[in-house]
C-alpha cells in the first residue's frame, strides 16, 4: 500500500511541476487566429435586422456559415459532420425565413440572426445499390430524392420536411432514360432532356407524373443540346437554361406548363434570376462580363451590365450567384458573389468593383514552411565585415565605418525618424528581428495556391496560383512538396523554394521556383513525364542552392533541378541513395545513384522489400527530418552508466494497414533502413486499426491508432538503443554491422481520438521534446514525450527515480493546461507545423485547418529570455547604488589610510 502511495504521489508531483498555463493579459500576444469555412457551394441571401443584409453560404466542407454582404466578415458559423460521413446536399432560406440544410439523411433548420440548431429531422432512405445519379428536391415542406438507375429505371421518393416521415414512393422504367441523361431540378420539379424526339421530360414531386413537352428549335441554329441546367434565384416560377454550340433559350416551367421565353443567348452562360415587380432578369456571363435581359420584355438591362475586377491569380469563376436589391431612392441594384478557381469568394458591386474578398484557400492547406526574413541593411554590413577580404587596412575602415553606422541607427531610432540608412520603411517590416522570432510563412492549398503570411499577424502579403497545377494524390490524402533551397541568410543572392505538383491535364510534374519572400515566381517546368518521388541534397553549390533529384516514370535517369547543377551532385555520386513506394503492388524499392557521365545521373536498383498487398495496403511511409539536430547520443542512466541512442539518419518508418479472418484488423509497423533495405524492427497489433497518425524522430517513433476489441484509442511508443557501448561515436554508416539493437516498446490508453500530431524543434536539440496533438474537441494538447517513455517502469526503483523516469500509468491524462489554444476552439484539425526559432527555448507553431492558430511554445520554459515582470529599474538603481557604494568606500579607505600614514 505504502509503495502505490509513493508512486501516486511522485506521479503527481511531476504532473504538477510539468502543467503550461497561460495568463490572462498574455492572450493574443504571441498568437493569433484566423477563421474559415472552406469552398462555397451553395449561397442565399437573407436580411438579419442587427447586421444588415447577410449571404448563408454552404462549402464542400461542410460548413454552414452567414457573411456579411457588406464587410465580408463571419457572422457565425456551423461545422456539421465530416463530408465523407454525410455531405451537405442542399441549402435554402425557407419561406418561414429559416435555413434549411439537407445533409446525408439528416434535415435541420437554423435561426438565421444567430445560426443555433431550430429542429433537426432524420428519414430513412437506403440509397438503391444500382443507382447512377441522384437528385435532391425541397417544395412545401417535401423533401423529394430522385434517383436514375442502371436499366432505365427511375426511383422518387418525397419525405415530410418537418416530421421525416414517408409521403410516396414511386418506381418507373423509362426507356430513353440512360445515366448520362441531362437531368436537374428546380424547386418542385425534376427534368430532363430526352435527345431521342428533342421534347423536356418533367415531374412534380407532389404528383410524380411524368409530362412530355417538344421543344421547337425555330431560333436554335443546331438542336445538339450540350447544356441543360437550371436557373436558379429568387423567380417563384422555375426556370430552364437549354443551350447548343452556339446559343441558347431559356424555359419556364409554371403550375406544370411548359412554355419558351423569347430571349435568345450566345455564347453567354445564365447563372441566375430574379423576379423584380413585374420584370424577370435574366443574369448572363461571359467569363467576367455580366449582362442582364428582362425575359418578359426581351430588352438588355445595361444599367446592370458590369465587367468583374478580378485579379489574375484568382482563376477562373466556378460558381456565380446574383442578388437584386431595391434602392431606397428608387430602381434596382445588384450583387454579384463569385466562387474562384483559387477557392476564394468575392463580392462585386454593381459597378464590377470588388467589395470584399475571403480566400478560404486557407481552409484546406496541405503543406506549411516558415522561412526565415531577411536581413537588415545594417546586419548585410556586419555579415561584410566578417568576410575578411582587402587586407587590414580595409578591414579596419569598414569596422570604422560600421561603428559610426550603428552610432547613427541608434540616434535616429531614438529620434524616431526611421531607418538611418534612408530606406523608407513599407506597413510591414520584413526584416529579421535579434531572435529570429519573426518569419515567412509559406502556405500551399488543395487548390495550388500558395500565400506567403506574416506570422506576427496573419497578413497575407502576396499570393499566386498556377494554372492547371493541383496535388498529388497519396495515401488517399492530397499531398504537395515544398523544399526551401536557398534561405535568406545568402545575401545577395536572394532566397528560392520550390513547389512541386502535377498537371490537371496529363498528370506530369510541375516544377514552380519561387521567391518566399516577395512571391515572385520564376519559370514553371512543365515535365513529360510524372513524378515518383523527390529529395533534397544537403549540400550547396557555389550559389548556396540545395539541388533538388527527382524521379520520374518510365525512365532510369535522374533528373537533376536547376539543372545546371547536375555537375555538382556528380561529385556526391556515392553519397546518394532514393526510395520510392508502389502503393498498389506493396513494395518499396531501393535505389543507388550511377552517373553514367558528369551530366546523366542513372539510377540502379539495390534492394526491394514486399510487404504483402493481398490483405494489407501502405499507408504511411514517414522518414526523418533531413535538418533534424540531435543534442545528446545517449541517456544517462540511474547507475551513472550511458545508454546509447541508435542515431540512423537513414531509417524509414513505414505502416501498413489490413485485415484477416481470425483478427478481423491489425496494423503492422516496418522501420527499415533506407540504405541497404534491412528491415531494423517491425511489429505487429491484432485487432488495431487506423487512422495512424505517426512521428519519427531522434531514436524513436510514436504513432497513434484505434483498439477494436477495448474500444479505446491507444498511442505505441518505440525506442531503439545501441546498448551501453557505442558502435561508432564519429559518424554513421548503414554498411557497417553492429550488435543487435536494445528495443523498448509500450502502449498507453488516451482518452480521445487524434486528428493530427507533431513534435516540437528547437534550434540546437538541447530542450525537452513536446508532442502537440490535435483534438477533435478543438484543442491542442501539449504534451511531454515523458510522459510515452516505453521505459517507464511499473514499480520504478532508485536508479529509476534517479533517472527521472515516471512510473508506468497506462492513462495519458488530458489537462485543459495544456491546451495551447486554450480556449479558442480550432475546426477541422488538419495538420500541425513546427520548427525552430532562434531562442533554443521557443518553437513556433502553425496549426491549420478550418481554422488557421499560430502560437508559441516552451517545452522547457523560456529559460534563455528574461520574465516578462522582471523589473529593470530596480536591477539598474540596486547596481547602481552598489557603483556608488564601492567608489564612496574607496574613497574613505584611502583617507583612512591616509591618516593612519600620518601617525
Amino acid at each position: 500500500y505504502l509503495a502505490g502511495m509513493n508512486t501516486l504521489i511522485l506521479l503527481s508531483l511531476f504532473l504538477s511541476s510539468s502543467v503550461n498555463g497561460l495568463y490572462e493579459d498574455q492572450i493574443g500576444r504571441f498568437d493569433w487566429k484566423r477563421e474559415y469555412v472552406g469552398k462555397v457551394v451553395f449561397a442565399c441571401v437573407e436580411k438579419v435586422s442587427s447586421t444588415g443584409r447577410s449571404v448563408v453560404v454552404g462549402t464542400e466542407e461542410n460548413v454552414i456559415a452567414s457573411i456579411s454582404l457588406k464587410t465580408g466578415s463571419l457572422l457565425w458559423r456551423q461545422v456539421l459532420e465530416k463530408p465523407l460521413v454525410k455531405k451537405l446536399n442542399y441549402l435554402a432560406i425557407t419561406p418561414d425565413h429559416e435555413v434549411l440544410s439537407i445533409q446525408g439523411d439528416l434535415i435541420r433548420t437554423w435561426d438565421p440572426s444567430t445560426g443555433t440548431i431550430k429542429s433537426e429531422v432524420q428519414f430513412l432512405h437506403v440509397p438503391n445499390k444500382s443507382v447512377a445519379n441522384s437528385f435532391l428536391l425541397f417544395s412545401n415542406n417535401v423533401v423529394g430524392i430522385v434517383e436514375i438507375l442502371h436499366g432505365g429505371y427511375l426511383s422518387a421518393i418525397t419525405f415530410s420536411s418537418k416530421t421525416g416521415k414517408l409521403v410516396s414512393s414511386k418506381k418507373e422504367n423509362l426507356d430513353w432514360l440512360k445515366p448520362s441523361t441531362k437531368c436537374t431540378t428546380s424547386q418542385e420539379y425534376f427534368i430532363c432532356y430526352n435527345e431521342n424526339n428533342s421534347s423536356i421530360m418533367y415531374f412534380s414531386i407532389h404528383d410524380a407524373l411524368f409530362k412530355e413537352y417538344h421543344v421547337q428549335f425555330d431560333n436554335l441554329e443546331n438542336t445538339n443540346v450540350h447544356h441543360f441546367s437550371a436557373i436558379y434565384g429568387s423567380a417563384k416560377d422555375s426556370y430552364i437554361a437549354l443551350k447548343t454550340l452556339k446559343n441558347g433559350l431559356v424555359l419556364k416551367i409554371s403550375e406544370n406548363e411548359v412554355s419558351v421565353m423569347q430571349t435568345v443567348f450566345t455564347s453567354a452562360h445564365a447563372f441566375s434570376i430574379a423576379e423584380v415587380d413585374e420584370q424577370v432578369l435574366l443574369f448572363l456571363r461571359d467569363r467576367n462580363e455580366i449582362t442582364v435581359v428582362d425575359l418578359i420584355s426581351n430588352k438588355a438591362m445595361k444599367d446592370l451590365d458590369m465587367h468583374l475586377e478580378k485579379n489574375e491569380h484568382q482563376g477562373s469563376n466556378v460558381m456565380v450567384w446574383a442578388f437584386t436589391f431595391a434602392r431606397k431612392e428608387g430602381g434596382y441594384t445588384s450583387r454579384i458573389l463569385v466562387t474562384s478557381e483559387d477557392h476564394s469568394l468575392s463580392l462585386f458591386a454593381s459597378t464590377g468593383k470588388s467589395l470584399w474578398t475571403r480566400e478560404e484557400a486557407l481552409a484546406s492547406i496541405i503543406k506549411v514552411e516558415m522561412v526565415d526574413l531577411p536581413m537588415s541593411p545594417s546586419d548585410v554590413v556586419v555579415e561584410r565585415e566578417f568576410e575578411g577580404a582587402g587586407g587590414i587596412l580595409a578591414m579596419f575602415m569598414l569596422r570604422l565605418n560600421m561603428q559610426i553606422l550603428q552610432l547613427q541607427k541608434g540616434v535616429f531610432s531614438y529620434l524616431g525618424f526611421g531607418d538611418y540608412m534612408g530606406v523608407s520603411h513599407s506597413k510591414v517590416d520584413l526584416t529579421r528581428d535579434e531572435f529570429n522570432l519573426q518569419r515567412m510563412i509559406v502556405a500551399v492549398t488543395s487548390s495550388g495556391k500558395a500565400f506567403g503570411l506574416y506570422n506576427k499577424d496573419g497578413k497575407i502579403l502576396w499570393q499566386f496560383c498556377t494554372k492547371n497545377f493541383e496535388p498529388f494524390k497519396r495515401f488517399d490524402q492530397e499531398r504537395l512538396q515544398l523544399y526551401v533551397q536557398r534561405n535568406t541568410k545568402h545575401y545577395p543572392y536572394p532566397p528560392l523554394c520550390l513547389l512541386i505538383g502535377k498537371s490537371k491535364v496529363d498528370s506530369n510534374g510541375i516544377l514552380i521556383p519561387f521567391n518566399p519572400i516577395t512571391g515572385d515566381v520564376g519559370s514553371v517546368i512543365y515535365l513529360d513525364k510524372p513524378i515518383l518521388q523527390t529529395a533534397l541534397v544537403h549540400h550547396v553549390n557555389s550559389e548556396f542552392i540545395h539541388p533538388v533529384l527527382l524521379i520520374l516514370e518510365g525512365t532510369t535517369d535522374l533528373y537533376v533541378y536547376p539543372e545546371t547543377a547536375a555537375e555538382f551532385v556528380h561529385g556526391f555520386k556515392h553519397q546518394l541513395y532514393l526510395f520510392t513506394s508502389d502503393l498498389t503492388l506493396g513494395t518499396i524499392d531501393g535505389y543507388a545513384v550511377s552517373p553514367s557521365s558528369s551530366q546523366v545521373l542513372e539510377l540502379e536498383k539495390t534492394w526491394v522489400v514486399n510487404i504483402p498487398s493481398t490483405n494489407q495496403r501502405i499507408t504511411h511511409v514517414v522518414s526523418k527530418s533531413s535538418f533534424e539536430k540531435v543534442h545528446s547520443q545517449g541517456r544517462v542512466m540511474g547507475d551513472r552508466g550511458v545508454l546509447y541512442k541508435y542515431l540512423n539518419p537513414n531509417l524509414i518508418a513505414v505502416v501498413s494497414e489490413g485485415s484477416d479472418p481470425v483478427h478481423k484488423y491489425f496494423i503492422n509497423l516496418y522501420l527499415i533502413d533506407g540504405i541497404t533495405g534491412e528491415i531494423v524492427f517491425s511489429a505487429n497489433h491484432k485487432k488495431m486499426r487506423g487512422p495512424v497518425h505517426i512521428i519519427h524522430s531522434e531514436n524513436w517513433v510514436v504513432y497513434s491508432m484505434y483498439n477494436d476489441k477495448a474500444r479505446r484509442y491507444e498511442i505505441a511508443s518505440v525506442e531503439l538503443y545501441e546498448g551501453n557501448t557505442q558502435y561508432n561515436s564519429s559518424a554513421f554508416s548503414s554498411f557497417s554491422s553492429m550488435n543487435p539493437l536494445q528495443v523498448e516498446m509500450q502502449a498507453f490508453i488516451f482518452p480521445s481520438s487524434i486528428t493530427a500530431m507533431c513534435d516540437t524543434v528547437t534550434e540546437k536539440g538541447i530542450t525537452d521534446k513536446h508532442l502537440l496533438i490535435g483534438l477533435p474537441s478543438g484543442g491542442v494538447l501539449e504534451l511531454p514525450r515523458a510522459y510515452l517513455d516505453p521505459r517507464r517502469p511499473l514499480v520504478p526503483t532508485v536508479e529509476h527515480r534517479d533517472e527521472g523516469l515516471l512510473p508506468y500509468v497506462p492513462e495519458i491524462p488530458i489537462h485543459t493546461e495544456a491546451l495551447v489554444n486554450y480556449y479558442q476552439l480550432l475546426q477541422g484539425i488538419k495538420g500541425i507545423f513546427a520548427t525552430s526559432s532562434g531562442l533554443e527555448s521557443t518553437s513556433l507553431v502553425i496549426i491549420y485547418g478550418l481554422d488557421l492558430f499560430y502560437t508559441r511554445v516552451s517545452p522547457s520554459k523560456n529559460f534563455d529570455v528574461l520574465k516578462d515582470d522582471f523589473d529593470h529599474y530596480f536591477i539598474c538603481v540596486v547596481l547602481g547604488g552598489l557603483c556608488i557604494a564601492s567608489y564612496v568606500t574607496k574613497m574613505l579607505a584611502s583617507r583612512k589610510a591616509l591618516k593612519q600614514a600620518w601617525k
